[in-house]
């Protein structure tokens, strides 16, 4: 839920981060002055909006990766396949890390 709501405000404030790109504010000069249409410098927001979104995207990914290659790790360390006693615990591992890791990311 949190993440969702996260993802919605992100993907809400692309435009406004999009417009204040420098090369989008000399687009916007260049329309005013009449050296460019409007129709370009609305392409060029566009691809500056969704390269802004495919960075932030890329990047969430590639930190969820790591945290889940690392949450791996625990289950191999704690050896939570070799009894009941170990799965319970690392389960409870897994719970603590994965609190600790993104609950701090939402409330910052």
């Amino acid at each position: 839920m949190a993440e969702q709501c996260s993802l919605t405000f992100w993907t809400a404030a692309f435009p406004g981060l999009s417009r204040d790109l420098p090369e989008v504010q000399e687009s916007l000069a260049d329309v005013n002055a009449g050296k460019k249409s409007v129709q370009e410098h609305a392409k060029l927001v566009s691809l500056s909006r969704n390269r802004i979104s495919n960075m932030s995207f890329t990047i969430c990914s590639l930190g969820e990766v790591v945290i889940l290659a690392i949450m791996i790790g625990i289950l191999k360390g704690i050896g939570s396949d070799e009894s009941t006693e170990n799965n319970t615990k690392a389960f409870s591992v897994l719970i603590a890390f994965s609190g600790a890791v993104w609950l701090p990311v939402h409330f910052e």
